[in-house]
């Protein structure tokens, strides 16, 4: 075979293997392109509920009686994926953008939740238990019906009143009061929610003296039910202290107007 002979066959063998291996390539390249092609285009797809393309329209709202940031908390938690809410701190007010239909949603829940606060009232009674171990048993000092009651759930019987309070308060108050000479509470005041439940968050008895509390838990009490807490060192101990509490409505303070007075001539 002569010299050009095998110089055209070598070339158009390296032309074959190369055009060979683009082949490959291009396929790999479109076996790729179709694998990642489904998953691009989920990430493109927006979120579920999310107002693509929707209009955006703003809704103002100026607090009478509640914190802005409270607002604010509430709304946040309503809006689409495309609303947005800012404050206008100096006057109380609330600025949402978002789409008619969380609009529908949040102003409603806007003018329920900007409210005057509930007046309530809270009966505390700080209640020492026993068991009697002379006969016959030491007279109860807590009104009877409540003795009855506690003797029904627990094994005591004996109850001393240590102190009481009626403490007039309302929705969201910071509590710090001394209940008789020788306790105090500390708790907040929740809102009143749907089955007349309230929360006192963060309850504590002090003893004077102590830095620590006696008791500490979250209360979640029902308007008009009574409610008993109780401490004792174990179930077996001879006396432990109890703390009852009935929560309820309060009636506003009305002022009168002052009296017109009709002065006669002289």
């Amino acid at each position: 075979m002569d010299a050009p002979v095998a110089r055209r066959r070598s070339v158009r063998s390296r032309f074959a293997m190369h055009r060979h291996a683009l082949h490959r390539n291009i396929l790999a390249a479109a076996l790729l392109a179709a694998a990642l092609l489904p998953a691009a285009a989920a990430e493109a797809q927006p979120p579920a509920g999310a107002a693509v393309g929707q209009p955006l329209a703003l809704h103002a709202h100026t607090l009478r009686y509640r914190q802005a940031a409270d607002a604010e908390r509430l709304v946040r938690g309503m809006l689409s994926a495309a609303g947005n809410v800012t404050v206008q701190a100096d006057r109380s007010t609330l600025l949402v953008r978002d789409t008619a239909a969380s609009l529908a949603r949040i102003a409603p829940a806007l003018r329920d939740f900007d409210r005057p606060l509930r007046p309530l009232q809270l009966e505390m009674m700080v209640v020492r238990a026993s068991r009697s171990t002379v006969s016959p048993t030491p007279p109860s000092t807590v009104p009877h019906e409540l003795a009855e009651r506690l003797s029904k759930l627990l094994s005591y019987d004996v109850y001393l009143l240590v102190a009481s309070v009626e403490l007039p308060t309302q929705e969201n108050d910071n509590v710090t009061y001394e209940v008789g000479a020788g306790y105090s509470v500390r708790f907040q005041v929740g809102e009143v929610i749907a089955g007349g439940q309230v929360k006192l968050r963060d309850f504590r008895l002090f003893r004077h003296g102590n830095r620590e509390p006696v008791i500490r838990t979250h209360l979640n009490l029902f308007l008009g039910k009574t409610y008993t807490l109780g401490f004792a060192k174990s179930e077996q101990s001879p006396t432990a202290l109890m703390v009852v509490i009935v929560c309820r409505d309060r009636e506003p303070i009305v002022v009168a107007p002052p009296a017109t007075v009709l002065g006669g001539g002289g």
